[in-house]
């Protein structure tokens, strides 16, 4: 996740706890210092789907600089309206890692939940994640070639 992410992980221990409740979407993380809070009895959240939503989690302490940096390129393209493509990503890369540990029959998160059909324009997101944050995600491309590719073909 963090060689996708394009940021080291955080120093020290990433705090994770299970509660009953973690708020309306079932999981959140805090940052400085990271506490992750999954719900054990939100449905959403059951068997390999934690395991993913574990991931997602930890990757909203490593994804900051990648932010930032797609910010950069969306202002300098002329490409408003996009800030929503950060999480896209960051749900789309929790999905694939934790697939490719798990194996082929894991559906992630965001497919199983219809994230793509449901967030306003994140179905465009998928082909083009697809096409080009899987060779980040393969180690054949740096996060930041990945982003370029992505805002190129926004």
């Amino acid at each position: 996740m963090a060689a996708a992410l394009g940021g080291p992980p955080p120093q020290g221990a990433m705090r994770a706890d299970v509660t009953a409740f973690a708020g309306p979407v079932g999981a959140y993380t805090i940052l400085g210092p990271v506490l992750i809070a999954i719900s054990s009895t939100d449905e959403r959240h059951q068997g390999p789907a934690a395991v993913e939503s574990l991931f997602h989690e930890a990757g909203h302490a490593l994804i900051f600089p990648l932010t930032r940096e797609l910010r950069t390129a969306l202002e300098e393209t002329g490409k408003p309206g996009h800030d929503d493509l950060w999480h896209a990503l960051l749900f789309f890369t929790a999905g694939e890692v934790v697939k490719r540990q798990l194996g082929p029959d894991h559906v992630p998160y965001a497919k199983a939940q219809h994230l793509w059909e449901r967030v306003p324009k994140w179905s465009s997101y998928l082909p083009l994640l697809d096409k080009h944050w899987i060779p980040v995600i393969d180690g054949k491309a740096t996060p930041s070639d990945g982003l370029k590719a992505l805002v190129a073909a926004l």
